[in-house]
């Protein structure tokens, strides 16, 4: 593997950007195009961006909790898909979706996450239909929880507090502390 891996040094390249700014994702394709001269084309198209929303019960939730979920997880993913699209057509290259476990199993609490995330793979099993006739393919892979910084337990206890705190009162009364402790504890999975 590592001989293999030696025939490949320079050919791959990462690219940072804010999947939720079009001029971003401009500057990554610019940034793209740039590194594709003498016969280099675009194989793969990796869509890795995500924000954990974990904000307690849907019934804490604000449309800012959803609006800021899909943004990152749903419309980020398919910005980033038309702006390359081109390129990858040149190719007849992969599109490939991460996304979560879950879209299967969802988790109490992450309505806002569960609902991006299915929605992009809705998403992508219909593009796979569309793009196919071009030569290219749509694959997704679909996670399950990991210890990361992305998901610690500390973030996301955090998180749910400011969606408890947010909360009226009469809610508060209607849930308890005991409830939302019981979130909390459901939290040290991570």
């Amino acid at each position: 593997l590592k001989s293999e891996g030696d025939e490949t040094k320079g050919s791959m390249r990462t690219v940072r950007l804010d999947v939720t700014s079009q001029e971003s994702v401009q500057k990554a394709v610019v940034f793209t195009e740039m590194h594709l001269s003498g016969g280099l084309q675009l194989w793969a198209l990796v869509n890795n961006a995500g924000f954990f929303a974990l904000n307690g019960p849907d019934d804490w939730c604000s449309l800012e909790d959803y609006d800021q979920s899909l943004k990152v997880n749903t419309l980020g993913h398919i910005r980033v898909v038309h702006a390359f699209r081109h390129l990858l057509e040149r190719s007849k290259g992969r599109i490939v979706t991460v996304t979560s476990a879950t879209t299967r199993l969802p988790l109490a609490g992450a309505c806002a996450y569960t609902v991006a995330q299915s929605a992009i793979e809705a998403y992508t099993n219909a593009l796979r239909h569309e793009v196919r006739p071009f030569g290219i393919t749509c694959h997704i892979i679909e996670l399950g929880i990991f210890r990361t910084d992305f998901i610690d337990s500390a973030s996301l206890k955090a998180r749910l507090n400011t969606s408890w705190e947010k909360l009226t009162h009469k809610k508060k009364a209607k849930y308890g502390e005991e409830f939302k402790d019981d979130c909390e504890f459901q939290l040290n999975f991570s």
